[in-house]
């Protein structure tokens, strides 16, 4: 349910004969792969505008060439190549990691990154994976082969609809590197009203999802100056995502419903809705 699988996947950008067959050029470009299991996927949100840029990051890679070029044992030289890590398969629940900490090597301290970073309420997955990114590379090989504009086809290729996935739940930290809060935003699957859920502690209420851009994307308040003639102060938000929890699209229809009565009862502040 919750674990997927990335594959560790270098490619070779030069024409290579392995055996019998030869790679590159048109054909298949020649890959190494090795696939490992994830639970959590890390994203960074420093100077990201929004975990789709997160996402291409994850999934740029990173081009061996010059002194640094790869060696194929398979081809038994040295090539350029692409060492590149995406996803091989996606799990019923993603869980996304947001990269909050990091240390500050000049004030040689553990910090927290406050930038805003923003999330989807629906995430498109196809981009982020193996299967998608080939077929979106072959959309571009082609265009490119008829004089057309590679990026525009590679665009226009369609997503598997298995990898679309809706916003779950919300994991929040509020404080700093050395100290701070969790708490949580969950869609409701009780299967009643339906609707979003606030869980602090032993508080549960409900909660308008048109607020998770103030409440989890961070970013910084403005605050008005103690001299009028002066602008507004800029105050780092102390809240913030800190991890996001994606559901494919159809995993929740599909869910058995909870047993009568819903196991022992509970107070909480929803009593008195």
């Amino acid at each position: 349910c919750f674990g997927g699988k990335v594959v560790n996947e270098i490619v070779c950008k030069e024409v290579v004969r392995v055996g019998d067959r030869e790679y590159g050029g048109e054909q298949e470009s020649f890959k190494s792969q090795r696939e490992e299991g994830f639970f959590t996927i890390p994203l960074e949100v420093k100077h990201k505008r929004s975990i789709l840029e997160s996402l291409d990051l994850f999934v740029e890679g990173e081009t061996l060439d010059g002194d640094n070029k790869y060696y194929c044992e398979e081809a038994n030289r040295k090539v350029d190549a692409l060492k590149r890590l995406c996803v091989s398969r996606l799990p019923a629940v993603l869980i996304l990691h947001l990269k909050r900490f990091e240390f500050d090597f000049d004030a040689m301290k553990k910090v927290k990154v406050n930038d805003s970073c923003e999330f989807p309420l629906t995430l498109d997955m196809d981009p982020y994976t193996l299967g998608g990114i080939e077929r979106r590379e072959r959309a571009a090989a082609a265009a490119a082969r008829r004089g057309q504009d590679p990026a525009k086809a590679s665009a226009q290729v369609e997503s598997d609809p298995e990898s679309l996935f809706e916003l779950a739940g919300v994991l929040v930290h509020t404080g700093t590197a050395d100290s701070g809060h969790y708490y949580s935003y969950i869609a409701d699957r009780s299967g009643g009203v339906g609707g979003w859920l606030s869980l602090n502690d032993a508080c549960v209420e409900r909660f308008d999802p048109g607020g998770i851009p103030q409440a989890c994307y961070g970013g910084v308040d403005l605050v008005p100056s103690a001299d009028p003639t002066f602008p507004p102060d800029q105050v780092a938000r102390q809240h913030s995502a800190y991890m996001l929890f994606y559901e494919r699209v159809g995993a929740r229809s599909a869910r058995p419903p909870p047993p009568p009565g819903g196991g022992p009862a509970r107070r909480s502040s929803l009593d008195a809705h």
